[in-house]
């Protein structure tokens, strides 16, 4: 028997777990007899038709409902099923034109307190710590933390997650509390 330490015990253990099931289906795969070679083709069912029949208590078709069930009903019926990206079939083309989609507004930062705020900072997101001083902000796209240094001079003083704010304090002894504005649709 092998003089090993507990750590290699505890590492061949651990390598003998994970190898087991793979040597345990090569073993049994080579007294059964079963392998890729064995195996047998796979056949194509002929395609299911496409009808148009609905239940009696549905609903009537929308316009492009029902233009969409008219070119399922015409297109070429395939013996197999293929990609559709392989040789991809035209697509129809859209009567109307989409609405465009509104953005929401990003989050701004108001300032209150003195008009000496440094720059533009916006509060991009916030997140919980377990601690109030294990909380992280993002300004401008850039994590910090309390007591971390944004712009020469300015620090961070406090972080409240719940009231969404951030104070930060400045070279004069000044606080601004910055807020997180949440856009409304």
């Amino acid at each position: 028997m092998l003089n090993l330490d507990s750590r290699s015990k505890s590492k061949l253990l651990w390598i003998g777990t994970l190898l087991t099931p793979a040597i345990a289906v090569q073993i049994v795969r080579f007294m059964i007899g079963g392998g890729p070679a064995d195996a047998s083709a796979a056949t194509t069912p002929a395609p299911l038709p496409i009808t148009a029949a609905a239940p009696e208590n549905a609903r009537p078709l929308s316009t492009a409902q029902a233009k969409a069930v008219g070119w399922l009903l015409s297109r070429k019926q395939t013996l197999g099923l293929r990609s559709p990206m392989d040789y991809p079939d035209a697509l129809p083309e859209p009567s109307a034109e989409p609405p465009p989609q509104e953005r929401p507004a990003p989050p701004v930062a108001t300032a209150s307190g003195p008009s000496r705020a440094p720059g533009s900072l916006t509060i991009t997101a916030l997140m919980s710590g377990g601690s109030p001083d294990d909380s992280i902000v993002s300004i401008n796209h850039k994590l910090y933390h309390v007591g971390d240094e944004i712009v020469p001079h300015w620090k961070i003083l406090g972080i409240d997650v719940p009231s969404r704010t951030v104070t930060i304090s400045g070279p004069e002894g000044q606080s601004i509390e910055l807020s997180l504005a949440i856009a409304e649709n």
